[in-house]
């Protein structure tokens, strides 16, 4: 695994965050771990959960509303024209 500073992780946040899609990286402070940077893939595959939808996707924008609540939705106003 490979390891940066805080201070590195700060400064070169685009090329840590390169590394991290080839192998873990650990940023430390003080010596002492801080927290790991990994890909979507790797998280996807420790946790077991789907990488996220391509944003403005419907799903991510209806998120946590039911049924009712989206049957209740009156899109005339923003879609009129194009319905």
């Amino acid at each position: 695994m490979t390891q940066v500073t805080k201070s590195f992780m700060q400064e070169h946040f685009t090329q840590v965050i390169g590394m991290a899609q080839a192998v873990p990286v650990t940023v430390t402070r003080d010596g002492r771990p801080l927290a790991v940077i990994l890909s979507l893939q790797r998280y996807s595959a420790l946790t077991g959960s789907r990488p996220p939808a391509k944003p403005g996707f419907a799903a991510d924008l209806l998120a946590g509303l039911g049924v009712k609540k989206l049957l209740a939705i009156d899109i005339t106003d923003a879609f009129g024209e194009y319905l």
